[in-house]
């Protein structure tokens, strides 16, 4: 599968190389291990906000015991508020604003939640976990939407 609007989007070197080893993008989405990279494409051809914002928070939720800063957890309940429509996205925004260096920390979390494990096979074991669980949410949550997309532009 050729990839320059991929190029053109910005993506890493190991996505493009991915996406040239598949002919067509049902291939490319259906065996993606990268969750981040789903979520990334997502945004990138203009998933509907709160279907993304959903999977974000799906994803995310799975360190929220791990986030020790208030503002990470707002935000996180925030995510989820604006996807039931309790909030504006303006007012997510705010939230997000107000969060951001929490935020990426939490994000770093997710990945240096490892630690907590036992030794360094049970920290493999944790990530893995997480990050398949990050692609199946992804999946169930994503899919439709992005392929849809992805018709219309054939």
């Amino acid at each position: 599968m050729k990839a320059k609007k991929l190029k053109k989007t910005g993506a890493c070197i190991e996505a493009i190389e991915y996406v040239q080893s598949c002919r067509n993008y049902r291939p490319v989405w259906n065996k993606c291990e990268r969750g981040d990279w789903m979520l990334w494409i997502a945004k990138k051809i203009g998933i509907d906000n709160k279907i993304l914002t959903h999977a974000k928070y799906l994803c995310a939720n799975q360190v929220r015991h791990l986030m020790k800063d208030k503002r990470s957890i707002a935000a996180l309940d925030a995510c989820k508020d604006y996807v039931e429509g309790k909030i504006t996205r303006k007012q997510l925004d705010a939230d997000a604003a107000a969060a951001y260096a929490a935020a990426a920390a939490a994000a770093a979390a997710a990945y240096a939640a490892v630690d907590v494990a036992v030794d360094d096979d049970d920290a493999a074991a944790v990530q893995k976990e997480s990050l398949e669980k990050s692609v199946d949410i992804c999946r169930e949550i994503l899919t439709e939407a992005v392929f849809e997309i992805w018709d219309k532009r054939k």
